[in-house]
This record gives C-alpha cells, structure tokens and sequence, in this order.
C-alpha cells in the first residue's frame, strides 16, 4: 500500500504521533513513530485494526520480565565460582565456564541421572571444591549398620539423592552418623 497522506499530531499528553492514509485503505493509520516514512512510500507493514475502530501496526512482541529467580541465579553462580577461584580450585579462565554449570543446576536445567551425579557435582569432586566421605567415616557407617542401625530412612529424609555410602560429602555423612548415633542411644 501506497502513502498518500501522513499528518502529525499531538496528543493531551503532549506525545506525538502521526495518523497515516494509506491508498486503498478506507481508515488512518495510528502509528506513534514513523522512521523516515514519507509520503508517496510503500508502507508493506502489517496492519491491525483497533477495538476503537483505528489502524495500527502491532509493536514487536513484547519481552518477558524476567523472575527474581532469572535474575538472583547468574549472580549467585558467579560468586559461587568466584569462590572457587579464591580457594583455588579451579583456574580464572573457567569462572564463566563454572558459573554456567552452576545456573544451569539451580535453575534445574542439569538433573542428576539415575545412573552418576550430575556432571557439575563430578567436576566439584575432581577439583577438590567438594569433599567427599572420609575413609574413618566409611569404616564408622559400617560399624552402626552392622550394630542393626538402617541408614537409608536417615537418607531419605534428609531428601539426599544418594545411591550409595561413597556419594556422601563429608558434612552428610557427619550428619548421618549423628543421626545414627541418636538413634542408637534412642535403643538402649
């Protein structure tokens, strides 16, 4: 369509906008910004009518306001990696690398398998930023199962995704062996 007429107009909040005849089209159109349109242009636009009954081009679909969570996450992983550089766990080179991994897991983007734990905990170990069950821990767990302790309702409750005694860090299994302690005082 061809433009036959375009006429600037102001409205009561002093905005300006432009009412645009376009050849072949019985109404004006309502456009708030028209570039370097002139008359006499092709205007190949896509046109929309109004519920008032007045002519306008959609805007560009409008984006999305991102969640608290969308927001917190990539900061939180960043320090989270940070911290890791501090500790020297890994090197300055991978913090974005680390920090991806890590927004990627709080945003549930990176799931543990049934199989292994998920790749970010695999490299957590590797790098020496987690630390794992100790050998005394090990042996400790062993002695309150063989004295008829079961472990795995202790596990469960604490909602830890574990498959066996070597997955725990060395903070879950302080927790579970005190659990397990309590409920053997709880025995005797």
């Amino acid at each position: 369509m061809r433009v036959t007429k375009i006429d600037a107009r102001t409205d009561k909040n002093d905005k300006k906008y432009w009412w645009v005849t376009l050849e072949g089209l019985d109404k004006n159109l309502y456009l708030s910004q028209i570039g370097d349109l002139k008359e006499g242009d092709d205007f190949d636009s896509p046109v929309k009518l109004s519920s008032k009954g007045t002519c306008y081009v959609p805007d560009s679909p409008k984006r999305r306001a991102r969640t608290e969570e969308e927001t917190r996450n990539p900061g939180m992983a960043l320090s989270y990696a940070k911290d890791l550089v501090i500790a020297d766990k890994i090197p300055l080179e991978d913090i974005f690398k680390w920090a991806s991994n890590f927004v990627g897991f709080m945003s549930g983007r990176t799931q543990k398998s049934e199989a292994k734990a998920s790749p970010l905990v695999e490299a957590a170990k590797k790098a020496g930023a987690i630390e794992m069950i100790t050998d005394e821990q090990t042996s400790t767990l062993a002695e309150l199962q063989k004295s008829g302790i079961v472990l795995l309702p202790f596990v469960k409750k604490q909602g830890w995704d574990i498959k066996k005694i070597s997955d725990l860090t060395r903070q879950q299994a302080n927790t579970l062996i005190d659990l397990a302690n309590q409920e053997k005082e709880r025995g005797k």
